[in-house]
């Protein structure tokens, strides 16, 4: 497996599969930095696959994944 070095351009655990259909889901409406997602895509994340905020405030979500953790794996492991 390879890990990427930079996780601003990877945008693997900015998408969702099984929200793939879902034209918008809203994580935590009450939440004051809750993101959502466009048919499963996160939507700070743009045409090039890279994160518009990342060098920002992200959410708590985001910034919670950890580069190489068990749940990058399984982000990396998905197909976009």
């Amino acid at each position: 497996m390879n890990i990427p070095e930079n996780c601003k351009g990877c945008g693997k655990c900015c998408y969702w599969e099984s929200l793939k259909d879902i034209p918008k889901h809203i994580w935590c409406p009450s939440c004051k930095d809750s993101m959502y997602l466009i048919y499963g895509r996160c939507q700070y994340l743009n045409e090039n696959n890279e994160c518009d905020i990342y060098e920002g405030e992200r959410p708590d979500g985001c910034s919670l994944i950890q580069r190489g953790s068990d749940d990058c794996i399984s982000f990396l492991n998905q197909t976009l």
